[in-house]
């Protein structure tokens, strides 16, 4: 019996489990054998019908630091698996003893099949058995956000990969032996994660989190994974819809209209400069820097979408999260500083001023809602938390089940279809 054709196509609709946990499994269950290592006589097809019913689905087939995972679980993400990689390469899988495209060990050989299916299988139950327990130890349960976006999800999935049929849906998950309440648990982890477990172990916002843990997030990781953060206020001078409408018109307009719009817009920048220059002259002669800042602001500023910033003290950034010019003029500015920055379409007054915990980092203006850094330093101590070189992850232990530890998936077809074929013969 092959496997449902459809899986291929449902997979670009990312139908089944989107992983939201990464990080690398540092446990003692290992499945990756590279080519030249299986030695095993397998099956010319991979039944897979046969090799789900080789065992009851509730047996389980290895530990993850005391926890129990099942055939049933580990059958879904092997189904789910082989088909990731049948649509990646674009062909079926017919050997697990043959080589995988997609990835080579550090001398250049390639995978298995098996083993690339196998490994992932395993590492993608391993995370989620960890994090659904310690966050459960931690006492996080599912609030109402987090159980409507599981629903959202549901309806979604439906919607979109199966033209709104609920039983095409169920038809679906049984032809990837997987079960109802299987598929709901994968992703009331993710919610759990994702909604729940930061708020409980960190507070709405990262509310929880100390102002130290904050400010040390601050200062950049020193392997670079993210950079250092400058807090700044700033006054743009002319605005990108400006220069938008001078490049529509020099499309659009006869020459002698462009020559006229290109002299308008040279008496304009030099309008803009000669503004620059009173903001700091201004600057220079105050005696608060801060407040006449703040004052020249609300003058001067032409790039609405920074007030929500202004309004909270300032822009808390990071390398890349604005033009490269402004975030390191910024670098090297002392607090309340200040200098001028031309970039593309924008003389810029920038100020550097103390770093805020409670600065805003991101502005989602379709919802009024401020990210701030203390939020994203919450959020990247609870990554490391959980995915970090000490991390739940990694301090993790798993081991196969008693009679399991040479599993494989070459053995475990080539026994299944044997046993079924024995068993056919045996009723003919």
């Amino acid at each position: 019996m092959k496997r449902n054709k459809k899986l291929t196509a449902v997979l670009a609709a990312a139908l089944a489990l989107v992983l939201a946990l990464s990080g690398c499994s540092a446990t003692t269950v290992e499945a990756y054998t590279v080519t030249g290592d299986t030695t095993e006589t397998e099956a010319a097809e991979l039944d897979f019908a046969a090799a789900y019913s080789y065992y009851d689905p509730d047996t389980v087939i290895f530990y993850v630091d005391g926890t129990g995972v099942t055939w049933q679980e580990l059958f879904y993400e092997i189904m789910y698996y082989t088909a990731y990689v049948e649509y990646q390469e674009g062909s079926e899988i017919t050997s697990w003893s043959d080589v995988c495209s997609l990835f080579t060990d550090s001398d250049g050989n390639y995978y298995t099949y098996g083993a690339v299916v196998l490994q992932n299988a395993i590492t993608v139950l391993e995370q989620y058995h960890i994090v659904y327990d310690h966050l459960t130890a931690a006492g996080v349960t599912l609030g109402k956000d987090a159980l409507d976006s599981i629903e959202a999800l549901r309806e979604q999935v439906i919607e979109e990969s199966f033209d709104g049929d609920e039983d095409a849906f169920y038809e679906y998950l049984d032809s990837m032996y997987c079960t109802e309440e299987l598929w709901n648990w994968f992703n009331e982890v993710d919610a759990m994660y994702a909604y729940d477990g930061f708020d409980t172990l960190y507070g709405e916002f990262g509310s929880d989190l100390s102002d130290e843990d904050v400010m040390a997030y601050a200062a950049g990781d020193e392997d670079g994974v993210w950079t250092q953060y400058v807090q700044i206020k700033q006054i743009y001078l002319y605005t990108e819809e400006e220069t938008e409408e001078a490049e529509e018109t020099e499309e659009t307009e006869e020459s002698e209209e462009i020559e006229e719009t290109a002299d308008a817009a040279s008496e304009e920048a030099s309008e803009e400069t000669t503004a620059a220059e009173t903001i700091l002259a201004a600057l220079d002669a105050a005696e608060d820097v801060d407040a006449a800042f703040d004052e020249l602001y609300t003058q001067y500023n032409e790039n609405a979408d920074l007030d929500a910033y202004q309004s909270a003290g300032g822009w808390c950034l990071y390398e890349g999260d604005t033009e490269d010019e402004i975030y390191q003029a910024a670098l090297e500015l002392g607090d309340y500083e200040y200098t001028l920055v031309s970039i593309d379409g924008a003389d810029v007054i920038v100020m550097s001023v103390p770093i805020d915990p409670d600065a805003g980092v991101y502005y989602d203006s379709s919802t009024g809602t401020m990210y701030t850094l203390r939020y994203y330093a919450a959020w990247q101590n609870y990554s490391d938390l959980i995915n970090g070189d000490d991390g739940w992850i990694a301090s993790a232990e798993a081991d196969w089940a008693e009679g399991f530890e040479s599993f494989s998936l070459t053995t475990i077809f080539a026994e299944a279809a044997a046993a079924a074929a024995e068993t056919e013969d045996t009723t003919e």
